[in-house]
């Protein structure tokens, strides 16, 4: 295991301690066993840190968690861990966490012993406090200000966060439960916040797949949640509205059935839906009887039709976008006029597609706002597996756009190409 996987996962460790700590510590006294089991956990856990001359940083602000300045990648029960000890620690300025590997016995129970005064009064001595190898101060800004000068890492970090947290959903529904969906509204809350600047970025992101094989159920659903954000916009929806098709969209992957009392049986399970119940209902409901021929509402098409698109990708992945597009056009059995719109909010080169530009080929990235921004995108030349000068092409309308190009037919992965 590299480095700072290691301290990631000591990291992880570490909070989950910390945060079982805390609430001991708001129950009983520093001297009762259920604190001093914690504490032996935490001398125990940071004994490598001294071996190793490394050191421990914990910043837990907002929603989001960093551990030696890496964003934290949270599953369910580590999300909601890391947001309540950040919610305890935060009062009394002491939610940016160090630990040295110095650090001993001696100065974890000085520590604790302060925490435990700060919980129970309240009186906020904690703050400022250094405790040999541990110290603490007020986490500033937020995870989102700290990437606004690096979009593009913000929203990779974003997607991959919902990745997780969908992957984690999945798996726990599987075993029979149903945890809280608060975790999943942040985590589409926040890229929608993001996907109106940056959506270039999020298409690519969803256009990312093998093209031997069909993407993860959760995968799948991540990618389908990114592009009814995005159509929607492009449709001018409201972000309440935006955030049940997204739920929407995720939620289709408990039960994957094209039975409308199947699919949303499961919902009933969850909390945390809050306002965004009803409609994300409605809308999976409609969009699977819309699969049976019935007219359905506004909601209804739009899950129906990006999921179509998704559907079709997974069945072919490596087939040519240009190409899915040009299928979904073709549509009989499903009767919507949102597929014409969807083609149109994807274009005829649609984001991670591959065309030859005079001979040469290339890969879609983007899409300018000149009118003739879809039909003529921006493009990188690929050469030996790597991104090479952008090219907008609605600016050089000397260059011709010959044909399109399977991923398939590639000898790399898309995600794999580097700059």
């Amino acid at each position: 295991m590299a480095p700072e996987d290691i301290i990631s996962e000591k990291g992880k460790s570490v909070i989950g301690i910390l945060h079982s700590l805390a609430n001991a510590l708001r129950l009983y006294d520093v001297n009762n066993a259920a604190v001093s089991r914690q504490v032996d956990a935490l001398v125990d856990e940071l004994a490598s840190l001294g071996q190793n001359n490394s050191f421990l940083r914990l910043t837990l602000r907002e929603d989001e968690f960093f551990i030696n300045d890496s964003l934290l990648k949270a599953d369910l029960r580590l999300y909601v861990r890391a947001k309540e000890l950040a919610e305890i620690l935060e009062p009394f300025e002491y939610n940016d966490f160090r630990i040295l590997g110095s650090t001993t016995k001696q100065d974890i129970d000085n520590f604790v012993l302060e925490l435990s005064k700060s919980i129970k009064t309240q009186n906020y001595s904690l703050k400022g406090q250094v405790f040999g190898g541990i110290s603490g101060l007020k986490a500033k800004g937020s995870s989102a200000a700290a990437f606004r000068f690096e979009p593009d890492k913000l929203s990779i970090w974003l997607y991959s966060g919902l990745l997780d947290v969908v992957e984690a959903l999945y798996v726990s529904h599987e075993e029979g439960q149903a945890p809280s969906l608060l975790p999943l509204r942040r985590s589409l809350q926040m890229i929608i916040d993001n996907i109106r600047e940056f959506n270039g970025i999020y298409q690519m992101l969803s256009a990312f797949r093998s093209p031997k094989e069909a993407r993860s159920r959760a995968n799948m659903h991540v990618a389908m949640s990114v592009d009814i954000i995005g159509f929607g916009i492009f449709l001018g929806r409201g972000n309440i509205e935006l955030l049940e098709f997204a739920l929407a969209a995720i939620l289709s992957g408990l039960e994957e059935s094209d039975d409308p009392i199947d699919t949303i049986q499961p919902l009933f399970r969850y909390s945390g839906l809050g306002q965004t119940a009803l409609g994300l209902i409605v809308s999976l409901y409609e969009s699977r009887m819309g699969r049976m021929g019935k007219s359905i509402s506004l909601s209804g098409q739009i899950l129906l039709v990006v999921e179509e698109y998704h559907r079709r990708l997974n069945q072919s992945p490596g087939t040519p976008l240009p190409k899915l597009i040009y299928e979904l056009l073709q549509i009989k059995d499903l009767k919507s006029p949102l597929f014409q719109l969807f083609a149109r909010y994807k274009g005829p080169f649609p984001i991670g597609s591959f065309i030859t530009v005079d001979d040469e080929l290339m890969l879609v990235i983007g899409q300018s706002r000149a009118a003739i921004g879809k039909q003529r995108p921006i493009v990188m030349r690929v050469i030996q597996g790597r991104l090479v000068q952008s090219i907008d092409l609605s600016r050089e309308e000397d260059r011709q756009i010959s044909e399109i190009s399977s991923l398939g037919e590639q000898d790399f992965v898309l995600e794999d190409l580097v700059m």
